[in-house]
């Protein structure tokens, strides 16, 4: 029968559909695609509703985010372009521009004391004073700015606000101005008419340059911090820590028409490079702390300090007076002093030199007030005197080399000489002016006079160590001439 032969068919079909799982006896439902997928995520309105802005004078009085829609204009004499009268506000100029007219105000301006202000990523041109103005306001942000010739200042901020990758330039008075607890990070500012950069109590300033302002570079009040940050070739001091309890470090300042740094007082200076400025590369006042800085080539001292200052691993070279010159308690130590045009190294009473290289000065390599100690330092190559002190001090374990005076020269009473070596010095290797100087244990030869010492000072027994024949083995030579162990030697 017909039923019977589709039987074997059908069978053989199963078969086949368990060797290959794509044939099917059974159907695949409909071939038509789904219509497009209804949306799911929210637009940038309903995540931050922003209003536009695209005209000004505009007054922001509500909390939000406001942009600009293309750069715009300010005619207006003595009117602000924006107006902020709210807290919590975000303005985003969107690569944009506020241009300024002769005399208008300014182009962004917060008059009262609100909070969390942010402005961002523009342009502001001849903008009047100051260019972008939130003070009083607290709390607040402007950063990517490109501000030019405005009036007067460019970026004035209220107490903990942030200023972040401005770059200003022609401003008509400060750069930038902050209250305190402010943070001014990696600007650019040139050609101030006044201040680049003035920060008050307790900001930093990081990463930031400034170059060719009309007054100082970057000015702090007490507790601030700068680091990172180059000065250069202004009218005034380049880094101006102008209170106390300041930290300047890792700073690069020079070609300033004064002072590359000029520090108040109970400051640290750390790791700066200062050169080329026409007064001193380092000028601070009392109790600071000055580390692994460098001064070239400056018009007056390299570094000049106040009394009760330390010093450590600094140099200081080719600069137009003294190398180092300090006030008095203070102790410099791991210096080096180089090719200047006076002193090498100068300190004034009750201080300490030591593990210091002085050489090729135009005048002493070492010189101290009174009741100073210099120790274990190389005076080498001076024009004038290796070591000079005066009554009372002590100078011990040291090397004067080829000075153009003395090795050492105490000129008044009671300084005690001991155990230094003095040789190939033009005029004398040691030589004391007066009486009750007490000279031991120093080595002398090749000096202009070994030893030039006024009457009535007390010396240990000065020998003559013989000359030994040649020696190859482990025995041999003709001893020093003397037990004593008091002696000083000539040789």
């Amino acid at each position: 029968m017909k039923t019977q032969s589709l039987f074997p068919s059908a069978i053989a079909l199963l078969f086949l559909s368990t060797l290959n799982p794509q044939l099917s006896i059974f159907a695949q439902g409909s071939l038509t695609p789904p219509g497009a997928p209804a949306p799911t995520m929210k637009t940038l309105a309903q995540v931050e509703p922003r209003t536009p802005i695209s005209s000004v004078p505009y007054t922001i009085s509500s909390p939000g985010s406001y942009y600009l829609t293309a750069t715009l204009t300010n005619t207006g004499v003595g009117i602000d372009a924006i107006t902020i009268n709210a807290d919590d506000v975000t303005l985003d100029l969107k690569g944009f521009t506020l241009m300024g007219g002769p005399s208008a105000g300014s182009a962004i301006n917060v008059p009262s004391d609100h909070r969390h202000i942010v402005v961002r990523n523009g342009g502001i041109v001849k903008s009047g004073n100051p260019a972008v103005a939130l003070f009083p306001a607290q709390s607040c942000e402007v950063e990517h700015l490109h501000i030019e010739d405005s009036v007067g200042n460019a970026v004035v901020v209220g107490d903990h606000s942030v200023v972040i990758a401005c770059t200003i330039s022609n401003a008509g008075y400060y750069g930038i101005s902050t209250r305190s607890g402010c943070r001014v990070e990696n600007c650019l500012i040139t050609a101030s008419f006044s201040y680049g950069i003035w920060v008050a109590t307790g900001s930093t300033v990081s990463g930031c340059l400034v170059q060719g302002g009309s007054s100082s570079g970057i000015v702090t009040e007490d507790a601030c911090l700068v680091k990172d940050c180059i000065s250069s070739g202004n009218a005034g001091n380049g880094v101006w820590a102008a209170f106390d309890n300041c930290t300047v470090k890792d700073c690069v300042s020079s070609g300033n028409a004064v002072d590359g740094i000029h520090g108040g007082h109970n400051c640290t200076l750390r790791a700066c490079t200062l050169s080329g400025n026409a007064h001193n590369g380092i000028t601070t006042g009392t109790n600071n702390l000055i580390l692994a800085c460098s001064a070239a080539n400056n018009g007056n001292a390299g570094i000049q300090f106040g009394d009760g200052t330390s010093i450590k691993d600094c140099t200081a070279s080719g600069n137009v007076a003294e190398g180092i010159f300090g006030g008095l308690a203070a102790t410099v130590s791991g210096c080096m002093a180089r090719a200047n045009g006076n002193d090498g190294i100068y300190v004034g009473v009750f201080s300490r030199v030591r593990n210091c290289t002085s050489l090729d000065n135009a005048q002493y390599g070492i010189s101290t007030g009174f009741s100073s100690t210099v120790s274990d330092c190389a005076s080498k190559n001076n024009q004038s005197d290796g070591i000079f002190v005066p009554e009372r001090s002590v100078v011990l374990n040291n090397t004067s080399d080829n000075n153009g005076g003395s090795g050492v020269h105490a000129f008044g009473s009671y300084t005690r000489i001991e155990g230094n070596k003095v040789t190939f010095n033009t005029q004398n290797g040691i030589k004391a002016d007066t009486f009750g100087n007490f000279v031991i244990k120093n080595m002398a030869t090749a000096n202009g006079t070994n030893y030039n010492l006024a009457a009535n000072n007390k010396v240990g027994v000065i020998v003559a160590a013989p000359v030994s024949a040649a020696i190859s083995g482990s025995t041999g030579g003709a001893g020093v001439g003397s037990t004593d162990p008091w002696a000083n030697f000539s040789y």
